[in-house]
């Protein structure tokens, strides 16, 4: 029997920015252009035409979405945790052009 556990692993966080579908309560936003209003099953930015290879829930992740999300070949990570260091990482290279 197969079940939702969640695994660490080791990721380029700008490749994760620059690949990164947000998914909200009802729709999803591109992390790149911040479009909103982006279907959850969508590969691809319509604005800035990127091309979505992860996905993160800002929420709790629900399995329903977690199967629909995989399928259509999106990894999942978690959000928070990527937000986290995204902003850290972004702090330090400000405050290190100063």
């Amino acid at each position: 029997m197969k079940i939702w556990l969640r695994a660490w692993k080791k990721l380029d966080i700008n490749e994760i920015a620059d690949s990164l579908l947000v998914i909200g309560l009802s729709k999803a936003e591109c992390f790149s252009c911040h479009e909103i209003g982006l279907s959850k099953e969508t590969t691809v930015c319509p604005k800035c035409g990127r091309k979505f290879r992860y996905a993160g829930f800002r929420k709790k992740a629900e399995v329903r979405y977690l199967e629909l999300i995989t399928s259509s070949g999106l990894e999942i990570i978690d959000f928070d945790d990527f937000l986290k260091e995204f902003n850290r990482v972004k702090a330090r290279n400000f405050l290190n052009k100063r």
